[in-house]
């Protein structure tokens, strides 16, 4: 960095005076909206009634396999406990305010003033203001895509690989956060941590793919019914 890029950015304690501000200020909003009542979107209250067919072992609530099972399995719990739905939504406004720290992690290992750029982008973005309240998957999955990011930058292959099975069984598009670790891997040549990565992200998968073959005879089930509500509604869940 250049001697006169360094006196026009912010001194160090500029920058964690920022950090701290901005990071009470996401705090601040996170619980505020968390306290707003509204109705629960479809999708949210379609995660809801599996999280009860989960606490119930299948006696009661719903299920729609084209779901991605990881959130509802967290609901599960809060439903099992008869806990209100406030408790899920700091749950998410917790992985929210993650989030931020994260990109800030992630972005000082270019330069202290770009992570405490990105933890703000992160925090303050509308999606990340408003999108965890809506108890929807976007934001968790997130949450996991970027965590598997950091942990293979810092050389943790199979835990980022743990990771992004996690992040793809929250939301099946996040698959893609494991293809590009493993073109990076191919890349680099680094064959070893391929293999890690994909033994990693096979742990969460396969009990999933056996799930769907017990339950419905087929282990790619949701992945074919989704395909069909890409192709007629032109969404993806």
């Amino acid at each position: 960095m250049s001697v006169r890029l360094k006196r026009v950015l912010p001194s160090s304690r500029a920058l964690g005076v920022l950090l701290g501000v901005s990071f009470a200020v996401a705090i601040v909003l996170q619980v505020a909206f968390a306290f707003v009542s509204r109705p629960l979107v479809w999708d949210a209250a379609v995660y809801f009634g599996m999280a009860r067919a989960f606490a119930s072992l299948g006696a009661s609530g719903l299920w729609e396999s084209l779901r991605p099972p990881v959130w509802p399995f967290v609901w599960s719990v809060l439903v099992a406990f008869k806990l209100p739905v406030i408790a899920a939504k700091l749950i998410q406004a917790s992985a929210a305010l993650c989030l931020g720290f994260l990109a800030y992690l992630y972005a000082r290992r270019w330069s202290e003033w770009l992570g405490v750029v990105a933890a703000v982008f992160a925090w303050f973005a509308p999606l990340i203001v408003f999108a965890p309240h809506q108890l929807l998957t976007e934001i968790p999955a997130v949450f996991f895509g970027l965590l598997a990011l950091f942990l293979f930058v810092r050389r943790r292959p199979f835990l980022a690989g743990l990771v992004g099975g996690i992040a793809f069984l929250t939301k099946f598009p996040m698959g893609l956060v494991i293809v590009a670790l493993g073109i990076s891997c191919v890349i680099d040549k680094k064959w070893r941590d391929a293999v890690r990565v994909g033994v990693g992200a096979l742990i969460p998968v396969i009990p999933y793919l056996v799930f769907n073959q017990v339950l419905y005879g087929d282990a790619i089930e949701p992945f074919i019914v989704g395909s069909r509500v890409i192709a007629e509604a032109g969404i993806w869940l």
